[in-house]
């Protein structure tokens, strides 16, 4: 009888196998590595030439200025005026007062039962923006208390404002997620955007957004303001 051949060790098939795997498992603790490095915040932009190449910072948009947001907010929402334009600063002093999470009701006392489910919950700051020639920076800082309760990661993305028939809508094009390039990846940066909307379109206080975003026509974008006009109401 033939004797049996002797083991010719892993097949070609085993060895690709553990191959993905370690690339796969290899590419996962590296992205969460670059999540959890902090980023540095910046109140102006730094000098390029002292950072290092691919370094991740956050500059904060201007937040200072008079509140003439409040104003313009009652006269658009109100419908007495069909153009409006916004600055930096007044975008980010609307967004510290609108875009806050809803408090409980007061009075209600909290649910003593818990949940797995707790330990995944998120919350994040109020939207900061920040106008770049044609483009807008919209940032947010992400926490999970019941998970990590000391630490929050910086979520920035950059894109345009596009009008269309469905009105105002941001388009993601860039971003970050703590220091990894998550935002410039097309399936993870449309999760993490639609993360960071899901998070805000629920606020009482911007419930009148949607319908009033729906009706814009046209939008500019340049020397650091937000020129928005809606469609004349007949």
């Amino acid at each position: 009888m033939a004797r049996k051949k002797e083991s010719e060790g892993p097949t070609l098939s085993t060895v690709l196998l553990l191959g993905l795997t370690t690339f796969i498992l290899g590419t996962v603790l590296g992205t969460i590595s670059l999540i959890s490095r902090p980023v540095t915040t910046h109140r102006t932009a730094p000098d390029p030439e002292k950072l290092e190449p691919g370094e991740v910072v956050f500059i904060r948009g201007d937040r200072s200025g008079r509140t003439a947001w409040r104003a313009k907010e009652e006269v658009w929402k109100s419908g007495q005026v069909d153009r409006l334009i916004l600055t930096e600063s007044e975008l980010n002093q609307w967004s510290r007062e609108r875009l806050l999470p809803e408090n409980a009701p007061a009075g209600e006392e909290e649910d003593s039962d818990t949940s797995w489910l707790d330990a995944f919950e998120t919350s994040v700051s109020p939207v900061d923006f920040r106008i770049l020639e044609d483009r807008v920076q919209l940032a947010t800082k992400v926490g999970f208390p019941g998970l990590l309760p000391e630490t929050r990661f910086i979520y920035q993305t950059m894109g345009r404002l596009d009008a269309g028939a469905d009105g105002l809508v941001f388009k993601p094009e860039s971003g970050n997620l703590g220091k990894a390039p998550l935002g410039s990846i097309p399936v993870s940066r449309d999760i993490l955007f639609g993360f960071l909307r899901g998070q805000f379109e629920e606020l009482e206080a911007i419930r009148w957004l949607e319908e009033a975003l729906g009706e814009v026509e046209s939008v500019e974008v340049s020397e650091g303001r937000l020129t928005i006009e809606r469609r004349t109401r007949s």
